[in-house]
């Protein structure tokens, strides 16, 4: 049996990059001048990266203020919930002379701009160029991606990482070197596991469909076996080494603590329709998309047949031998990895009382473009002039949801400011919100990081 090798895309040489490495700058430097004082890109995650880093300079190691649960009784504690890939990344471009803080926003926002090339270039061998070029343009621009791409945060570093993973894995089974490409897709499937400890569903995604691969022989056995012991040998010694040292660290190879909900299990129904809501408002752009999880008798109706009509396309595209081994690997990894991850996200969430936010699923609602882009475009294709007509309206649909959802985003914060300029006090701003849903957590830290007369009074504690 001989592997079906796909062939790279040639997308022109390298123009094609550039040009949307420039399209994307624009977009996104024109939404962050746009919203620049509209958002507090510091978050409580994004500080405690900030300070690690600076400790570890000036030579404390990775140690941060204790804060929340932690015990209050001493000055600097070691923090096992994130890992430490972020700050030292931030550490890194600060023994450079970059500012720890500046850093701290430099990151996210130059991964978020190269979202849409890195997207390209790893799927160029499954995909044309018009189809990677949109899908790309969905998903680096979707609900999730605007609310947390320029925060200081490790998410869109992360997901720029499985995307690169994704590339390599697919150019393992496609054109030369085939082992070297396994090899650095499992390097940065480690280097993915230093930033977030989610990276775990991505490492068993990738080992459990390369495994499947060789039991439904999609290529040779041998020839997957090399791909994983190649993979492997790439991620085990830098997966090795995170885990040896949350071990000599915590005194436990999974550190992530946190203290847990009193809701836990009774509330795992609605933490999956949470979940499942925000997936609905990632992927279309509407946020009365999410209501479908919140209504069973739509669910049924809508969602649960169109789940059931692309599933049976995936299995069909994913079992059919006449595709290449590349697209048929990579299409279980897009399922397998979605399940899992967002499997963890949910029984973490239900577990720990954490809030439905967007960025909890935008490593995830990329997947299912991509599978769309996959199985129903060339499905649709078959229709002509029908079939393209309607692949064309979805995407103005998907285009419409992006650009509404990011305009209301930032009229909702123009109109909080304009209240809090009217009024003295919050509890009065509160009062004359138009929608009760809203929240002033965001304009309030605003307000306190513009506060002259705080920050001297800061700036004069001791040390």
């Amino acid at each position: 049996m001989n592997i079906t090798i796909a062939k790279v895309t040639d997308y022109g040489s390298t123009r094609i990059f550039v040009l949307v490495l420039i399209v994307s700058s624009m977009f996104v430097t024109v939404w962050l001048s746009i919203t620049g004082d509209l958002f507090f890109r510091f978050t409580n995650d994004g500080i405690g990266y900030i300070e690690e880093a600076g400790n570890f300079l000036e030579g404390r190691g990775l140690v941060r203020t204790p804060s929340g649960a932690a015990p209050l009784d001493q000055d600097y504690i070691r923090e096992g919930i994130f890992p430490p890939g972020f700050s030292l990344m931030l550490a890194a471009l600060g023994h450079l002379g970059v500012p720890v803080e500046t850093a701290a926003i430099l990151i996210p926002v130059g991964a978020w701009i190269l979202l849409p090339v890195i997207f390209i270039w790893a799927f160029s061998p499954l995909l044309p160029l018009r189809g990677a070029t949109v899908v790309a343009a969905l998903f680096a621009f979707s609900p999730g991606i605007v609310l947390a791409g320029g925060d200081v945060l490790s998410d869109i570093p992360f997901l720029a990482l499985c995307l690169v993973a994704f590339g390599y894995i697919v150019r393992s089974f496609s054109g030369n070197f085939p082992l070297r490409y396994a090899f650095l897709a499992g390097a940065i499937l480690g280097l993915s596991y230093w930033l977030r400890y989610a990276a775990t569903a991505l490492v068993l995604a990738f080992f459990i469909a390369l495994t499947t691969a060789a039991i439904l022989r999609f290529a040779p056995r041998r020839a997957v076996l090399y791909r994983i012991l190649a993979m492997f040998g790439g991620c085990a010694p830098i997966l090795a080494a995170s885990l040896i040292r949350s071990y000599t660290v915590f005194g436990t190879l999974q550190p992530y603590a946190s203290p847990t909900s009193p809701f836990y299990l009774s509330s795992l129904i609605d933490v999956s329709r949470g979940y499942f809501s925000d997936l609905l408002v990632d992927v279309s752009g509407f946020r009365v998309a999410g209501l479908l999880a919140w209504d069973i008798k739509l669910l049924v109706l809508i969602v649960v047949p169109f789940i059931i009509y692309v599933g049976r396309l995936i299995w069909r595209k994913a079992a059919s031998s006449s595709n290449s081994a590349a697209s048929r690997v990579t299409i279980l990894v897009l399922c397998l990895y979605p399940c899992a991850g967002s499997t963890m996200v949910i029984l973490i969430k239900a577990r720990y009382g954490a809030v439905d936010e967007l960025r909890y699923v935008l490593q995830y609602s990329w997947i299912i473009l991509t599978l769309l882009a996959l199985t129903l475009i060339p499905r649709m294709s078959l229709q002509g002039r029908v079939g393209y007509y309607a692949v064309l309206l979805s995407i103005i649909v998907l285009m419409i949801g992006r650009a509404s959802f990011a305009w209301q985003l930032a009229d909702k914060e123009q109109r909080i400011q304009a209240l809090s300029r009217e009024y003295a006090d919050w509890q009065s701003v509160a009062e004359h919100l138009p929608d009760s849903n809203w929240v002033l957590t965001n304009q309030i830290k605003i307000a306190l990081a513009n506060n002259a007369s705080l920050t001297e009074a800061i700036d004069r504690l001791p040390p």
